[in-house]
């Protein structure tokens, strides 16, 4: 009888433990590969385009495996979830990207306000102004070496969201995923 519980017990921990397991795999999710740095900046005052003066008065910096924040109406990482941000807010994405292979590749970046893309500090695409979700595609000739990525975005009020991906050829990816053309790393 003592076995049978002691063996009962056994059983019932190992379920509890799995499913605890389970639920830690849901809530936490941690990314494989982080290689941009996001600063998310919250501004005292309201914000109408990407170029309104910034008065902080909080920031969070992290690390994210691609650009791809939800449609909603507070920020949300496809990966990492709520972040706690809702009005008024601007983020300066960074990352460094080793062309793999020469060519004119097609940037499109979708966002819900406004945002800037610049590749070694030369302005390739941007939308300063307010707008709801909408893509702009921008094409740019990248050389076979490493390049700096920097994406503004802004945030004044209402629905947002923020998504880049690149190709050279028919297959997009997200800014931040590798593939045979361009590998990302972290900047230091």
């Amino acid at each position: 009888m003592i076995t049978t519980l002691k063996t009962q017990e056994g059983k019932f921990l190992a379920l509890v433990l799995l499913i605890a397991l389970f639920i830690a795999v849901k809530i936490v999710k941690l990314p494989v590969n982080s290689t941009i740095t996001a600063e998310i900046m919250q501004n005292k005052v309201a914000i109408t385009t990407l170029d309104d003066k910034k008065v902080i008065s909080n920031k969070l910096r992290i690390k994210i495996p691609n650009v791809n924040f939800a449609q909603a109406r507070e920020l949300q990482h496809k990966d990492l979830g709520l972040l706690g941000f809702k009005t008024n807010f601007f983020i300066n994405i960074t990352t460094k990207a080793t062309v793999l292979k020469e060519g004119r590749y097609a940037f499109k970046i979708s966002s819900d306000d406004g945002f800037r893309f610049k590749i070694d500090n030369e302005v390739v695409c941007e939308h300063p102004g307010n707008r709801p979700f909408q893509s702009n595609t921008c094409i740019y000739k990248l050389d076979k070496r490493e390049h700096t990525f920097l994406l503004t975005y802004w945030q004044g009020g209402g629905p947002m969201g923020l998504k880049a991906t690149y190709k050279l050829g028919s297959k997009e990816y997200l800014l931040g995923d590798d593939s045979s053309n361009i590998e990302f790393k972290a900047v230091k």
